[in-house]
């Protein structure tokens, strides 16, 4: 048989091609949806302390470049390169444990050509081991990472709020939008950054990371142990609000490394055009604040005539900040042209034993500076701002001098001043009386800070024994301490007196922005006369730093010291409540003290037709616990029955022990749930 030369030569490429392809190795596309939720995925969870733990989720929704483009209640993972050239849509459902969770795979990035929007519920996003997981969000029209404030009546509290557990987050927004926050004319909800690197840059006439154009920053903006570089557009902050923007809520720095948060044109590299609340840095934070050149403070307030003359309170707390004016701007406080009325406190919460500096520099124009602290240039310097330097600080003039401590606050209105931990140099004796009729009184000062040198007892009178001729109580200091709250929860302020006597004194519990209630079980020392035990006569005065009620505040416990030291037990309050999970029939809700233990109770919901009761979940724990098994409540808490087939009754009879990362926990056999444990 002759063949075709052609389809010869047809057979010899294509007997070639198979042999080499059998040489390769064999790669299966499989189907996106396959195996979708099969496995666990791990992401680390961050606190307001900087630390962090690792959790699993059990069934996420695998992002891929067409699904999907709405985000809805639930839990997604990012496993691969994708990318969105439509806005992603976070829509979420409000209310307490109500969230849309979003994780990103090590090493993976999510690019957002048209940005994120956060129309309602929570946003969380968390890493999968470490930060290298990326979000790259811009928008053409809105913020890069949009997060719009609207008031839920029925909730009452805003309607969306944007977590960032770790990873590294770039953003840009359009002109008159901030890079993350608010477009224009809108205002813009909480914002939580906890852990990770965040770079934002805002459109003209926007913030970095706030409002844009004409916005209000409603929701507190908290910055928790992360590194922050943040580049506001032409009028717009690094950090705070866009052109004629206003701040009516808080912006928090908590150990935070702000690299630079820079204002461009007329705008502060942190702060507003005007505002009523606070800017507060605390916790070993590290920030560097740059006004923009045509006359933004570096941080408080812009300058030119869109500026207004309100001010509010700038706490500079336990934080190395270095704020730097823009033309004829101040350090800290006005713009050019502006007058800073609200409130500048230095050594705000303290810490003991820690060295640290807030260093503020003027900008001049046509020779004229504005202050360090204080009011921008181009206004009469008469001092309309509340400067407060606490007694524990010292003051350094522009050549790094200390100076006395009448000189502080003038130092303070020069063009360049550096605010730091006084170490007391030179302390003297003024007076000593050894009796001052019922009292002795025997102080030391620092001429620069003017600081007591015993300052653990910050007053120094104390009841005077005529017939030993000894204090009685022996001239010491009194602790106080709290069991049942975070470390950082509470402080006792350095304003008041811990000695026994006329020492009126208060201890401070600050409140989350759930309007969190407190109980306080007992407050009671050992009195040194019986030894016996004794209970405080305490009082509440709870002060409100908001207008709204979902904004923080602090509750004040005040009381007398008596001479001996004192003990609280106070506990967070939270909600339980049950649900029906499909049955008829009601239970109670009640509340809970955070930290303790809650015993299941019997089910007094009507089964559905058909079912029969087989134990509890309680809120997103994949396990079910039988009655009488004692869990942990340590958040608002929702307790669902769960209910098996009546021919499916489980009696519990075949149980084995199990090792978990919580404890030794007893796992039925027959329906699996956790029958008891020992935690």
């Amino acid at each position: 048989m002759k063949h075709n030369k052609s389809f010869v030569r047809f057979l010899s490429i294509l007997m070639s091609v198979t042999m080499l392809v059998g040489l390769l190795p064999i790669t299966v596309f499989a189907d996106p949806d396959e195996g979708e939720g099969s496995q666990a995925v791990s992401y680390i969870l961050r606190d307001r302390y900087g630390s962090e733990e690792q959790r699993e989720c059990s069934n996420p929704i695998y992002l891929s470049e067409d699904k999907p483009q709405v985000l809805t209640e639930g839990w997604y993972f990012l496993d691969a390169d994708v990318t969105y050239t439509e806005p992603i849509l976070v829509q979420g459902e409000v209310g307490y444990g109500k969230s849309v969770n979003l994780i990103l795979g090590d090493g993976k990035t999510l690019t957002a050509k048209e940005g994120i929007i956060v129309e309602s519920g929570n946003f969380n996003v968390y890493t999968q081991s470490d930060d290298s997981g990326k979000i790259d969000a811009a928008s053409s029209s809105k913020a890069g990472i949009f997060e719009d404030y609207e008031y839920d009546e029925a909730q009452s509290c805003a309607k969306s709020t944007f977590n960032w557990y770790g990873g590294n987050l770039e953003a840009r927004g359009a002109e008159n939008c901030a890079g993350i926050g608010g477009s224009s004319g809108t205002g813009v909800g909480e914002m939580n950054f906890y852990g990770g690197y965040i770079e934002a840059y805002g459109g003209i006439s926007g913030a970095g990371i706030g409002s844009g154009k004409e916005g209000t920053v409603y929701g507190s903006v908290y910055f928790y142990y992360c590194q922050v570089l943040a580049i506001g557009g032409t009028n717009g902050a690094g950090i705070g609000g866009g052109l004629n923007s206003i701040i009516v809520s808080a912006i928090n720095f908590e150990g935070a490394d702000v690299i630079k948060a820079e204002g461009k044109g007329k705008a502060p590299g942190i702060g507003a055009y005007s505002s009523f609340n606070f800017i507060e840095f605390n916790n070993e934070s590290s920030v560097n604040a740059v006004g923009g050149s045509e006359g933004g403070a570096g941080i408080g307030l812009a300058g030119g005539s869109e500026a207004g003359t309100g001010g509010f309170t700038i706490l500079l707390g336990n934080a190395n900040v270095l704020a730097q004016g823009g033309s004829g701007a101040a350090g800290v406080g006005g713009g050019y042209g502006v007058s800073f009325t609200g409130s500048i406190i230095s050594g705000a919460f303290f810490t003991e034993g820690h060295l640290f500096t807030i260093a503020a520099s003027a900008g001049q124009y046509n020779g004229a500076y504005g202050q360090a602290f204080g009011d921008g240039a181009g206004v009469s310097q008469s001092g309309s701002s509340s400067i407060q330097i606490k007694d524990q600080m010292t003051v350094l003039d522009e050549n790094g001098n200390q100076v006395l401590m009448d000189e502080r606050l003038s130092t303070c209105r020069g063009k360049k001043a550096t605010l730091t931990t006084c170490t007391h140099p030179d302390l003297y004796a003024p007076e000593k009386y050894e009796n001052k009729g019922s009292y002795h009184d025997f102080t030391y000062y620092c001429e620069f800070c003017a600081l007591y040198a015993n300052h653990d007892t910050y007053s120094q009178n104390h009841y005077y024994d005529h017939e030993t001729h000894e204090c009685v109580c022996g001239s010491r200091e009194y602790e106080v301490s709290v069991i049942g709250l975070e470390p950082l929860s509470w402080q006792m302020p350095a304003s008041y007196s811990y000695a026994p006597g006329d020492a009126y004194t208060e201890l401070r519990v600050w409140v989350d922005n759930s309007l969190r209630a407190i109980d306080i079980v007992r407050a009671e020392y050992i009195d040194p006369a019986d030894h016996q035990k004794k209970t405080i006569d305490w009082s509440i005065n709870e002060l409100s730093s908001y207008s709204d009620s979902c904004s923080n505040r602090n509750i004040d416990i005040d009381f007398y010291m008596p001479g001996a030291d004192v003990t609280f037990e106070i506990y967070w309050v939270m909600n339980v409540s049950f649900g029906a999970n499909g049955g008829t029939g009601s239970m109670s809700s009640f509340t809970w003290h955070r930290g303790t233990k809650y015993t299941l109770p019997a089910c007094s919901y009507n089964a559905p037709e058909g079912k029969t009761f087989a134990g509890w979940t309680v809120n997103d724990s994949p396990n079910t616990y039988a009655e009488g098994v004692d869990v942990l409540i340590d958040s608002d808490t929702v307790i669902l029955p769960q209910w098996i087939d009546v021919n499916a009754v489980c009696s519990h009879e075949h149980v084995n022990g199990v090792s978990t990362g919580t404890g030794h926990v007893l796992i039925c056999e027959d329906c699996g749930c956790q029958v008891s444990s020992e935690q």
